[in-house]
């Protein structure tokens, strides 16, 4: 199996050259017909790897990624570039059909959407961010507890943002981001109340941990 490079070291990680590298990447993948049987050897067992790698670096502290632009570094702008390309290069049925690398993207999104939406939001257009949030309405749905908690853990850290950023300075990159969040959202009015019906389902069954009932009082407050 090819080695799959997001970004590259030295100057590559500010030239673009780390972005190429993950685009070639992606679309390699998109290009490749696997029999069915083959599909977790030949592709998802190594973009799974490549999914807990990333969510390890940006979950770690190894790194202060709030001075990378203050110094134009664009290597966690080029990283998440280029792994929201990979998981957007398969099809999501694909990835839920496998337990490890499913807990694996649902534990990725979580972590965007925790610390980096302004990114993602930058780099998926209405399209692709709609179809993110989409996978965590299937991962709420999942018979998996671990990736019912990360859907649910990912929703709560995307609305509880959207409110934080309610009276954010104008033209600065938050206003920005939320602003872009509401266009996003507002191409699928009826994703949300979807989401919001499969929460309350979820409490009634009793089926729901406090952590998640949370995510239902905030998604009321929006």
């Amino acid at each position: 199996m090819n080695r799959i490079t997001l970004v590259q070291r030295g100057s590559g990680a500010n030239d673009g050259s780390g972005a190429a590298t993950g685009e070639q990447s992606a679309e390699a993948a998109k290009q490749s017909t696997i029999a069915s049987n083959e599909l977790y050897e030949a592709k998802l067992k190594g973009m799974s790897r490549v999914l807990q790698l990333v969510s390890h670096s940006l979950s770690g502290g190894y790194a202060n990624f709030g001075v990378m632009a203050l110094y134009n570094d664009a290597s966690l702008k080029l990283c998440i570039k280029g792994v929201l390309q990979l998981v957007m290069s398969v099809r999501f049925s694909e990835i839920i059909n496998f337990p490890k690398v499913a807990t694996n993207y649902f534990t990725l999104l979580e972590i965007l959407f925790k610390s980096h939406v302004e990114l993602v939001t930058e780099l998926c257009d209405a399209a692709k961010f709609l179809a993110l949030v989409s996978s965590l309405h299937e991962g709420l749905l999942s018979v998996q507890t671990v990736q019912q908690q990360h859907a649910a853990l990912a929703i709560e850290h995307l609305v509880k943002w959207h409110y934080q950023q309610r009276n954010a300075k104008p033209g600065s990159v938050e206003a920005v981001a939320r602003a872009r969040l509401d266009q996003y959202i507002a191409q699928s009015s009826t994703l949300l109340p979807e989401i919001l019906c499969t929460l309350f389902n979820l409490v009634s069954s009793q089926h729901m941990s406090t952590l998640r009932s949370r995510a239902v009082c905030i998604l009321c407050g929006i």
